[in-house]
């Protein structure tokens, strides 16, 4: 995953139960930001975020495959509180 053209995550995640958050705690200046991820498995994520001055924000950002129609893909959610997993 990179943040403005900055690599900021290069690792492996393994799949294991389908459900297995990472938590990456990230330094990031305000304003406009570019998030770009990219799978092995050719799956790509872009979008452009706005990280506020003074308030802390909580992103997720989810990896899916489903076999269907949809295939391989990124999903981002961005917050203003931690996340928790229901």
């Amino acid at each position: 995953m990179s943040i403005d053209g900055v690599e900021v995550i290069d690792e492996s995640f393994d799949v294991e139960d389908q459900h297995n958050w990472v938590l990456f705690p990230l330094a990031v200046p305000p304003g406009e930001r570019d998030l770009t991820a990219v799978s092995d498995t050719g799956a790509e994520f872009e979008r452009t975020i706005t990280v506020p001055k003074r308030d802390q924000r909580f992103a997720v950002l989810d990896y899916w495959y489903s076999g269907s129609k949809h295939g391989r893909y990124f999903d981002l959610r961005v917050q203003e509180r931690p996340p928790v997993f229901m």
